[in-house]
């Protein structure tokens, strides 16, 4: 899952963003603790969004339908107790930071969290692609405000990341609310302390972001996108612009997701250039773009392909992922 361009400081967080100390202390912190895979997902997706990170609660679909209804409302479960207090807090607009805890290897950084979103369609970490489940419905997106040095001189390097320690704050997995005022004022002392690191990681990530460096996986199975250098996305700009009014970030933005080996939606209303966009971005990398309108009628013969009866005999058809694959495996030869 990839977000293009769209993920945007909205102005109470550039409000929150003008007085760190203000931020640092008035904030409501939660802590999310995680394996390294998880962080460095997490991680890689800041570097092609603009700064802007996610995470999520472990939570099954069931209890997620109780969770919004009367019956769970009515029972009070310790699920419960954990995640309205979040969500209370968010939508009466109280700043929200998130600590980045790896187990293993500690505080690795903190975010502030900008959204909330409930996402039971699209996988985004490896356990999820592995299980093809969603496994963490209850998502959040974060402008990340500090990341270790070691996490952000060794990006692809997760293993080389290093954490600091805060004492006793909750490490337990899932969502953990800091409610113990001593443990509070500990991360407070912590974070304030560390104002010129959040400073340089936010600069950080405006300077990735003109730069469009997105840090590429160091999972095998992960394919990178060629062609892909900032002489071509110069090129592609100002050729996509001779064709369609639009924001060089969203161009910049769908470059820099393909370059990072990841498949991009595009959402809007017809007529807006969505589909002129991808063609012509296809096309100015080399490749050929394989177009078709879907319909309700479709079954997994006309997406993936299967046998069929033609004249009498069996025969193989190709669904359209079939055909893009072949065509865009020609192309790669060609390049």
């Amino acid at each position: 899952m990839v977000v293009l361009g769209y993920v945007k400081d909205s102005p109470l967080v550039n409000k929150w963003l003008k007085d760190l100390r203000k931020l640092i202390n008035d904030a409501d912190y939660w802590v999310s603790s995680g394996s390294l895979e998880h962080w460095f997902n997490s991680i890689e997706f800041s570097l092609v969004n603009g700064g802007y990170t996610i995470w999520g609660q472990r939570l099954g679909i069931d209890d997620l339908v109780r969770f919004f209804g009367e019956e769970l409302r009515r029972s009070g479960s310790r699920r419960s107790s954990v995640q309205r207090p979040f969500i209370v807090n968010y939508v009466g607009r109280k700043p929200l930071i998130n600590v980045f805890y790896v187990s293993g290897i500690g505080v690795i950084g903190a975010g502030l969290i900008t959204y909330l979103i409930i996402d039971t369609h699209n996988l985004f970490w490896e356990e999820e692609l592995k299980n093809e489940q969603v496994i963490f419905p209850l998502r959040w997106i974060m402008r990340v405000l500090w990341l270790h040095k070691s996490v952000i001189e060794n990006l692809n390097k997760p293993r080389e990341w290093r954490g600091e320690t805060i004492e006793d704050i909750p490490t337990r997995s899932g969502l953990q609310h800091v409610t113990n005022q001593e443990i509070r004022k500990s991360l407070i002392s912590f974070f304030s302390e560390k104002i010129d690191e959040i400073k340089n990681t936010l600069k950080f990530f405006e300077v990735k972001e003109k730069e469009l460096k997105p840090m590429v996986s160091t999972l095998k199975y992960r394919y990178v996108a060629e062609g892909v250098s900032e002489d071509s996305i110069s090129r592609i700009i100002n050729e996509i612009k001779k064709e369609l009014i639009i924001d060089d970030d969203v161009i910049r933005w769908f470059l820099a997701a393909l370059k990072a080996g990841r498949n991009v939606i595009l959402v809007g209303k017809p007529g807006v250039g969505k589909t002129i966009l991808a063609k012509r971005v296809t096309e100015l990398l080399g490749y050929k773009p394989i177009m078709a309108v879907a319909n309700a009628h479709w079954s997994r013969y006309d997406v993936i392909g299967g046998m069929m009866l033609r004249g009498g005999e069996v025969m193989w058809k190709s669904g359209w992922l079939f055909i893009a694959l072949v065509e865009h495996l020609k192309c790669k030869r060609k390049i």
